[in-house]
């Protein structure tokens, strides 16, 4: 069974791979950019998310770490422009587009350009607190992203024309992250 990995990112250098290497331990790829990446072994098959493995929308899992083999002899190659992983001790095969490698790749210095960069307070934010519109956040990706974004950066964002019930409030809330109820 194939998984496929859909990137949204779009192709460019960083993404295209120009060697691969594999062997029980590890993968190493190769970019055209200069960059090499490093993926164990154990952490390629456990990110496989073809419907074999488990249901992905949902969570579950049908493969389970516990019942890798003792080696995760592999063979990985390019096919049509993706990654595939020949996975010898059960015949699994599991296929990775190269964007979605590249957005996971984990060594240092590609976390540090992922991670989020705080914006920190001063004067200078007077009049300029990022804004969102509540209507639009909730039928639009991209404004909802805005206020995700302006939330993560600034750690504020006034949201305009929310309804005066506490159930918009509550339904924006959870839309951001996990709504804890307390007593005050």
């Amino acid at each position: 069974m194939r998984a496929s990995h859909v990137a949204q990112q779009k192709t460019d250098k960083a993404c295209l791979v120009t060697a691969l290497k594999s062997n029980d331990r590890l993968m190493t790829v190769d970019w055209a950019d200069g960059h090499q990446s490093n993926f164990h072994t154990v952490w390629l098959r456990d990110n496989c998310s073809c419907d074999e493995c488990g249901d992905h929308s949902g969570g579950q899992r049908f493969f389970e770490l516990n019942q890798l083999p003792d080696t995760l002899v592999n063979q990985a190659r390019l096919v049509d422009g993706m990654v595939q992983i020949n996975w010898r001790a059960d015949g699994h095969v599991t296929t990775y587009d190269p964007a979605w490698l590249r957005a996971h790749c984990y060594c240092d210095s590609e976390r540090a350009k992922r991670r989020p960069r705080p914006i920190t307070w001063d004067a200078s934010i007077t009049g300029k607190v990022p804004e969102a519109d509540y209507p639009t956040a909730l039928d639009n990706d991209a404004e909802l992203l805005k206020l995700y974004d302006s939330v993560r950066s600034h750690g504020i964002c006034i949201v305009r024309n929310v309804p005066a019930n506490t159930d918009a409030t509550e339904e924006l809330a959870g839309l951001l992250s996990f709504v804890r109820e307390t007593h005050y």
